[in-house]
């Protein structure tokens, strides 16, 4: 059978958007990393099924390219943008997560503002027999789990090699986690993220860039809204309100575009 589908990026972080298909989760984790293969298929970090609710609501269901369920803040943020371009023209629409209901804004044609899940707890300074270049790692949950490592070059970080180091330590086991290396350059925060899941380098990534901007509020002082510069030099901002050790409030806000639509025979 044909199927249609969109090609989105955000910010380089690719998804293949799947309107309506009526399958079971374990075909759908199958299809996910199918279709996922940037050498034999469309090629994208993680598929989406999209189910429009009502003019105003759209339910989403997000899959890595290994075919592992996830919530992804640059996939809910597409999400948006595919719905009001390609279905209704709204620009406030209520997104249906695993994560709960959130709130999207389409800023203009190019940029998304979404709200993100609160979070209860944040991980400082974390101690363990971590690798002698670790010289400091923070620990948050942004919907998925995320490490927060400051280097100084960010440019020379091997961040497969460490990246995976990190995401398959002890300490985060036994989910694992998403490992952020960040760096501040000239008052600016850059980031580079090693991604579960994909198990590669993306070039940008929601939760990790809204992980980065709670982090640097902390360690580097900054006050919301913070700037974040991807991997694909897009910029970023983060809002959040801090309460003791509650985050609330948060939305991070960045581009995302429809890259091209056709069919594909499964």
């Amino acid at each position: 059978m044909k199927i249609k589908f969109w090609k989105m990026s955000a910010a380089g972080n690719d998804f293949i958007f799947i309107q309506d298909f009526k399958i079971n989760t374990i075909k759908k984790n199958k299809l996910a990393a199918k279709l996922c293969d940037r050498r034999l298929s469309i090629g994208a970090d993680g598929l989406v099924f999209i189910k429009k609710i009502n003019n105003s609501s759209l339910k989403l269901e997000y899959f890595n390219s290994d075919g592992s369920i996830a919530f992804c803040g640059n996939a809910s943020r597409s999400a948006a943008m595919w719905f009001y371009k390609e279905i209704k023209n709204n620009r406030i629409i209520n997104l249906h997560t695993i994560k709960g209901i959130l709130k999207a804004e389409i800023i203009d044609n190019k940029n998304v503002k979404i709200q993100m899940p609160d979070i209860n707890s944040i991980k400082l300074y974390c101690k363990d027999n971590f690798p002698n270049w670790v010289k400091e790692i923070h620990f948050i949950d942004t919907g998925v789990p995320h490490t927060i490592i400051p280097v100084k070059d960010i440019e020379k970080i091997d961040i497969i090699s460490k990246g995976r180091e990190i995401r398959y330590h002890k300490f985060f086991s036994p989910s694992g986690t998403n490992v952020d290396f960040i760096a501040k350059i000239k008052n600016m925060i850059y980031i580079r993220t090693y991604e579960k899941g994909v198990e590669d380098e993306t070039l940008s990534c929601g939760t990790g860039i809204t992980a980065a901007g709670i982090i640097s509020e902390i360690i580097y002082n900054k006050k919301p809204p913070i700037t974040i510069i991807s991997r694909s030099k897009e910029k970023f901002k983060v809002w959040f309100k801090k309460k003791l050790d509650k985050i609330s409030d948060i939305y991070i806000q960045g581009p995302t575009e429809i890259i091209f639509k056709g069919e594909i025979e499964i």
